[in-house]
């Protein structure tokens, strides 16, 4: 029989997903292991459906991921978890060697990888911290590729009118200079600009007046990383923190973006303050290779 060939790590750093599989991260800490615990057969499942775990999901196979600061116990169904991830592994396979990508195709990939990550962060968002309405995450610096910022920028052009285009860049055009100055910094310095700018408590220019994000669908990865399972008052007091990124997923979805950022932009893909790409507007950013 011939044995089944593993896929190797990629020279993007992207790493297989059967290393993934081992447990998911909360930040600051070991990889969690998964504890086989499943409710009792009369109680609530902890799908969320409102029914019964016997009428539900009894047979399926369950872990917990995590326990948030209620108290509750993030149960997840294995199989699923693992075929998602499968299919979200396999796209960053994809983007992260694909070579001679046109800007079009390299946005529908992006479109797709968030489509996905998505359908892995759904088992374990019931218990997150983060709900609608909640914004404390909004005001810190926030690095967007080259390629996330023109997907945004595409979706701010078709889903909006002029006036509420006009109302975000002049929301931009407020803060520009505080934007810009976060461009050019690097190491230690860079850190320090970083907390001296989140201490002024600008609001991302598309935060809604309900405090929700008016571009949610097209958010960058480095927002769809601040999921947070601790206390929510600890956003509020900006203390120490809990996240949690299921199976690891976030760091290498960054890589494989960056990558393919590059295939399309070459020597122009950067790494930017989100809203530093929308100064001039949210037309064309970068330059498209065919």
């Amino acid at each position: 029989m011939k044995k089944r060939q593993g896929i190797k790590k990629d020279p993007d750093g992207l790493m297989p997903c059967g290393r993934l599989m081992a447990g998911c991260n909360v930040e600051g800490r070991r990889p969690m292991s998964m504890v086989r615990e499943q409710p009792r057969r009369n109680d609530p499942c902890s799908c969320g459906s409102g029914r019964k775990y016997k009428r539900c999901c009894l047979g399926a196979v369950q872990e917990v991921a995590f326990t948030n600061y209620q108290g509750r116990q993030a149960y997840y169904p294995v199989e699923e978890a693992r075929l998602a991830l499968d299919k979200y592994m396999l796209l960053l396979v994809e983007a992260a060697r694909v070579r001679g990508i046109n800007e079009k195709n390299a946005l529908e990939m992006l479109r797709q990888l968030y489509y996905l990550y998505e359908g892995v962060q759904k088992y374990f968002s019931p218990y997150y911290s983060c709900q609608a309405g909640c914004s404390y995450c909004c005001y810190p610096y926030v690095g967007a590729s080259t390629l996330e910022s023109r997907l945004a920028g595409e979706h701010i052009e078709s889903a909006f009118s002029a006036d509420t285009r006009d109302l975000f860049f002049k929301k931009i055009c407020e803060h520009k200079n505080d934007y810009l100055s976060l461009v050019e910094t690097v190491g230690a310095i860079a850190g320090r600009m970083q907390e001296e700018y989140f201490a002024k408590q600008i609001p991302c220019p598309f935060l809604s007046d309900i405090d929700t994000c008016l571009i949610y669908p097209v958010r960058p990865l480095a927002c769809r990383a601040l999921a947070v399972i601790s206390d929510p008052e600890e956003c509020r007091l900006d203390r120490v923190k809990e996240h949690f990124v299921p199976f690891g997923i976030n760091s290498h979805a960054v890589k494989a973006v960056l990558a393919l950022s590059r295939r399309v932009y070459g020597g122009e893909a950067e790494v930017k303050h989100f809203p530093a790409w929308f100064v001039d507007g949210f037309g064309k950013i970068g330059i498209e290779r065919t």
